[in-house]
């Protein structure tokens, strides 16, 4: 439940990372049953470049949302 503030920090570190030269970067987002339209939100950046969403059907902590993060990025850190 990150609605008032996803978008703005989402565009706040893609803009830094973009600026940096030789640097690859990927955002993996865990959308995990949001109630308040943070959903919605990861919906509208879900295509852009670099972006994964994983989509859990309900919270599982964050402690799990890290881990399975951690298990989807493709690189060493």
């Amino acid at each position: 439940n990150e609605r008032r503030t996803f978008l703005n920090t989402f565009y706040k570190v893609e803009k830094k990372l973009k600026s940096l030269s030789d640097f690859n970067y990927e955002f993996i987002i865990i959308e995990s049953a949001s109630t308040d339209g943070t959903d919605m939100l990861v919906k509208e950046i879900e295509g852009k470049n670099n972006v994964t969403v994983i989509w859990q059907t309900s919270p599982r902590g964050k402690g799990a949302a890290v881990r399975e993060g951690l298990d989807r990025a493709s690189g060493d850190i």
